[in-house]
């Protein structure tokens, strides 16, 4: 991404992320979904640009540990998610619903995508681990894995970035 950025690619993705699910939202008839897949397409540089600047974060040796932790992180999403929003879109597209709003599961797509975006480290400039070093759940699992090598980031000390090959 040198024309960009890998933050800014990150951005792009996420911002194109929450169009796309308002316009799912709040489009009244199926053929306006595929004028809306078109621009929330560009949703797809997030995810990529998002585990670099992830990546960069974290030392060579903690590297398998933030894959596992963000693949923990996919496949819960997968498992939860279509039940979730399976529960939105029953209760607010019945007819009887208090509030009509088929596409309610879209709005909270985009809600929980900005909600994540607000609450993501790198755009408060701190590291990835910054938020969680020094927590209950951060130093329990430090106690319950103490030869893992994921000692390399502390929030106190802020880590350089690794040098780029290629």
């Amino acid at each position: 991404m040198p024309r960009w950025g890998v933050p800014k690619a990150a951005l792009v993705g996420l911002v194109f992320a929450i169009l796309g699910y308002v316009g799912y939202a709040v489009s009244p008839l199926g053929w306006m979904m595929f004028v809306v897949i078109v621009p929330h397409a560009l949703s797809g540089l997030s995810m990529p640009a998002m585990q670099s600047m992830m990546t960069e974060r974290v030392s060579a040796d903690s590297q398998g540990e933030l894959q596992g932790a963000i693949g923990s992180a996919n496949s819960m999403a997968a498992v939860l998610g279509p039940p979730l929003m399976t529960v939105l879109f029953g209760v607010f597209s019945d007819r009887d619903a208090f509030f009509y709003l088929p596409g309610a599961a879209f709005f909270m797509a985009a809600t929980l995508t900005l909600v994540g975006w607000h609450g993501a480290p790198a755009r408060h400039g701190r590291g990835i681990d910054a938020r969680v070093a020094g927590s209950p759940i951060w130093d329990g699992a430090q106690r319950a894995f103490p030869s893992s090598p994921s000692r390399t980031v502390n929030a106190r000390e802020p880590q350089a970035p690794r040098p780029r090959h290629g």
